[in-house]
């Protein structure tokens, strides 16, 4: 009877350990994966670069795709694997007209960040690997952009190979107000900016300008306008955004909006005057 008791114990314990594996082999499983990547300069832990991961195959449940990342700055290596699918449940539906696509099917995803100051100039093996596949590409992360270069390969794909990285200490924003007669209120204050010692710039990924090189002041109905700028920045954002405060309270006819391209951010509007500080 005791030695029948052991065989039973031992048989459910190849079970569970083949269900394991089966899961884990689940999760580190994939036909296939794109990717959405950018660089970005407002985020919790500074200036980055957001990398998300789609899926190719369309699946009837939700899966959240979770991925960890080794960098070794010696080698020059970026080594991504998927180590887990987590089951979000059965694919939210959306009523809305689609051509050759199930409905009742989505893609899964999942990201992760990796701040700027994780990696330095020059050549990375980019390497993606999950159970079924590993591809080795290469990321070339230089000052002004950097440029993901993906081999032929049946696995993995990237629509975007150029990333912008925006230059450090850059202030940028606008000024928005009702009634042409407000458009002096608008350039004193970036007058007084340049009084700063902040010079005018142009970068344009981030700010539109027209033939002669200036800012576009846009308009919308009835007498509505948008003012914007770009300098680049000689003085700490705490004291752009106090001379902000000044400008808002003698006219609260502005609103004004500040970015730097450090993280910091500042909105005086209606709604309050907000600022956020970069890490």
């Amino acid at each position: 009877m005791k030695k029948g008791f052991v065989i039973l114990v031992a048989a459910i314990t190849v079970i569970f350990m083949t269900v394991g594996c089966e899961k884990n082999e689940i999760g580190k499983s994939s036909k296939g994966l794109t990717l959405y990547w950018n660089h970005q300069v407002f985020n919790e832990q500074g200036r980055g670069f957001i990398f998300e991961f789609y899926e190719v195959e369309r699946k009837k449940n939700l899966y959240e795709l979770k991925f960890e990342f080794q960098i070794d700055n010696n080698q020059k290596s970026i080594e991504i694997s998927l180590i887990d699918k987590i089951d979000k449940g059965k694919c939210p539906y959306y009523p809305m007209p689609t051509i050759d696509e199930d409905p009742n099917l989505c893609t899964s995803k999942g990201n992760f960040y990796i701040p700027e100051k994780m990696v330095t100039e020059g050549k990375y093996k980019f390497i993606v690997k999950t159970l079924d596949y590993t591809v080795n590409s290469e990321i070339v992360f230089a000052k002004e952009k950097a440029t993901l270069n993906i081999p032929d390969n049946n696995y993995f794909s990237c629509a975007i190979k150029d990333v912008f990285i925006a230059p450090k200490n850059l202030l940028h924003g606008s000024i928005v107000f009702a009634g042409e007669q407000n458009k002096v209120f608008a350039f004193d204050f970036i007058e007084d900016l340049r009084s700063l010692g902040l010079k005018d710039t142009i970068v344009p990924e981030l700010i539109k300008v027209d033939e002669a090189g200036n800012p576009i002041i846009e308009s919308w109905p009835p007498n509505n306008y948008s003012v914007k700028f770009l300098l680049t920045m000689t003085s700490d954002f705490s004291t752009i955004f106090e001379l902000a405060k000044v400008h808002f309270n003698k006219n609260s006819a502005l609103n004004i909006y500040l970015y730097s391209t450090n993280g910091d951010q500042a909105r005086l509007d209606r709604e309050g005057i907000n600022v956020w500080y970069a890490k």
